[in-house]
């Protein structure tokens, strides 16, 4: 009985990305969410096969379901936004008259940052297709004290921060965040408000990178904005920016490229860009009234 090995490769991805504008994950769904990437080699593939699909199901969640695309070498299919959890996957293959040739299913259980292997066989009129199913950890992270904390102390280690009085570290997270984040009062009087900057090194090339982040303002007059800064000695030659106006936790990103000498630095800054002052417990480290918070910094290469 012949049988053809396929290699279905799922990547989890945390970052959602867009180009250069807000890209918010709904405050019902905060959670990790992970990008499901499967591709089938066609070489040995049987020839009838026309149509392949790829169907994810869960309880309480809606069915998912994506059809591959086929070349002559090839056959991929993708799902976004999947939240992590025990999924069902079972993979159809039906050839031109839409009659279903071959079937198999699997439960993956989807989980962030780890590396799982899964396999499960598509069962054909004749001969079997045994699919091995891999997960790719999360790529790195430049930003080390993505969090503010570390093994759950708070902590602004990485972070430079211009005047304390206007930033301060509060017991606050949003779910998949640990328990910490940093929040920026509004600009009061002469003082621009609350402003944290980090910033990266050893970057070179031409690279794409996606800035992801979660905020939430506490005053309806505030709003974060989170800018990503390309220096050359010393000069900003570059930047992008998400201005973040949610009053609930929710997670944005932005994608650019970057044409990095060795001596450039990237730099990260955080800011509330309210030019308002909403009276309140400014300096409340536990319940503060005003201002917005951050957390959840990612800052990741992508090719």
């Amino acid at each position: 009985m012949k049988k053809i090995f396929v290699i279905v490769v799922l990547i989890l991805a945390l970052a959602l990305t867009s180009c250069n504008k807000e890209n918010p994950v709904s405050p019902a769904a905060n959670q990790s969410l992970s990008k499901i990437s499967l591709s089938l080699p066609m070489t040995n593939a049987p020839k009838n096969i026309a149509l392949i699909t790829g169907i994810l199901s869960r309880s309480g969640y809606d069915t998912l379901k994506s059809n591959f695309i086929i070349t002559n070498d090839s056959a991929s299919c993708q799902f976004n936004n999947v939240p992590v959890g025990t999924w069902h996957l079972q993979v159809n293959a039906y050839d031109s008259s839409n009659a279903l040739q071959y079937s198999g299913s699997a439960d993956i259980n989807v989980l962030p940052g780890e590396i799982t292997t899964v396999s499960l066989t598509l069962n054909p009129v004749t001969g079997s297709i045994y699919i091995v199913v891999t997960w790719e950890s999360n790529p790195v992270n430049l930003i080390r004290n993505s969090s503010f904390e570390f093994n759950g102390t708070p902590s602004l280690e990485g972070w430079a921060i211009f005047d304390t009085t206007w930033v301060k570290l509060v017991n606050e997270a949003p779910q998949v965040q640990g328990s910490w984040s940093l929040w920026l009062a509004p600009s009061v009087g002469p003082s621009i408000g609350g402003l944290a900057k980090t910033f990266i090194t050893g970057q070179s090339g031409s690279n794409i990178y996606t800035l992801s982040f979660w905020e939430r303002n506490v005053a309806v007059t505030a709003w974060g904005v989170i800018t990503l800064n390309q220096i050359r000695n010393g000069q900003t030659i570059h930047y992008s920016s998400i201005r973040a106006d949610t009053s609930l936790w929710t997670n944005f990103s932005i994608t650019d490229t970057l044409n990095m000498l060795p001596a450039d630095t990237i730099e990260v800054s955080l800011g509330n860009a309210s030019i308002f002052y909403v009276p309140g417990k400014t300096s409340n480290i536990d319940s503060v009234s005003n201002g917005v918070l951050f957390d959840g910094i990612s800052l990741i290469k992508n090719n």
